[in-house]
């Protein structure tokens, strides 16, 4: 099916709604903290960068304990820019449970969304080569926006399938 209506990735539609309904409010809290659609797509634009940077790529795992913050929905939204799978772990889950479907999916990063101190010990002695990500830690925060990186050095462009890639190359704007 082609034409100008059809979108054959969700990262992709998820632009077009970013941008019908950019002011409208995406995710809100029982706390009343709110996130807006521009919000969210500039987030996971930032999070589908930082992937790239940690060489995940299309059909790469990325594995998500989810407390459904907007950090990770928007990380979910991030993988499927990129192409990469996702798979939502709950905290709640036995850890033989956990480790089992970790064993299995073999994911190439794996990201906290709340600090879990007896989670992130099993993890780090289970899955040592594994790499392991706190959504709410400071680093991660400090993501540069997409708008910065295209700037200076990165550009982030879809390919003939809709899976976006990470261009690095190098500028000079004073010559």
């Amino acid at each position: 099916m082609t034409g100008s209506g059809y979108h054959y990735n969700l990262g992709l539609k998820f632009y077009k709604i970013a941008d019908t309904f950019s002011d409208n409010i995406a995710f809100k809290y029982p706390s009343d903290e709110m996130y807006t659609y521009r919000e969210v797509n500039i987030l996971s634009n930032k999070i589908a960068c930082y992937l790239l940077k940690k060489a995940v790529d299309k059909g790469d795992v990325v594995a998500v304990f989810n407390e459904k913050s907007h950090y990770a929905y928007s990380l979910m939204l991030a993988c499927l820019k990129i192409g990469a799978i996702y798979t939502n772990l709950d905290t709640s889950s036995p850890w033989a449970r956990l480790h089992k479907i970790l064993n299995t999916c073999q994911p190439k990063i794996i990201f906290l969304d709340q600090e879990r101190l007896s989670l992130k010990t099993n993890l780090a002695e289970h899955f040592s080569g594994t790499g392991l990500i706190e959504l709410f830690d400071e680093e991660f925060k400090s993501i540069p926006d997409l708008n910065e990186l295209s700037f200076k050095k990165y550009i982030l462009f879809p390919n003939s399938v809709g899976i976006f890639k990470l261009f690095d190359f190098d500028v000079d704007f004073d010559s």
